[in-house]
C-alpha cells in the first residue's frame, strides 16, 4: 500500500501569487509569494506568518485570474511558515510544461 496521500500529480510553475489572509492574531496580511508544488486540487507557498487551520485566504495571480483556498496545514520554517493550500474554486495555475 503506498503512502502517497496526494489525490493529484503535482507540477512545477513560475507564477508568483497575491495572497491575502487573516493571521493568527486577527490581523490582515498581504504578500506576494512564488506557488510551489502545484496541482489541479491545491499548491504549497511560504507565509511570512502563522494561520488558525482551515483559514480561508484570497490568491490572486491577475485580476481576471483570482479565487480562494483553504490552510491544510502549515509547518514552522526558520523563513515563515510552509504553508498546504486546497483551491476551493475560481484560480487556475497552469503547470509548466
Amino acid at each position: 500500500m503506498s503512502s502517497e496521500k496526494r489525490r493529484s500529480p503535482r507540477a512545477g510553475v513560475n507564477k508568483k501569487l497575491q495572497v491575502t489572509y487573516v493571521d493568527e492574531q486577527g490581523r490582515e496580511r498581504f504578500e506576494v509569494v512564488p506557488a510551489q508544488d502545484v496541482s489541479k486540487s491545491g499548491c504549497r507557498i511560504l507565509l511570512k506568518y502563522r494561520c488558525q487551520p482551515r483559514t480561508v485566504v484570497a490568491l490572486s495571480l491577475t485580476p481576471a485570474n483570482s479565487g480562494s483556498a483553504t490552510v491544510r496545514y502549515q509547518n514552522p520554517t526558520p523563513k515563515g511558515y510552509i504553508t498546504g493550500l486546497e483551491f476551493l474554486g475560481g484560480l487556475v495555475l497552469a503547470p509548466v510544461a
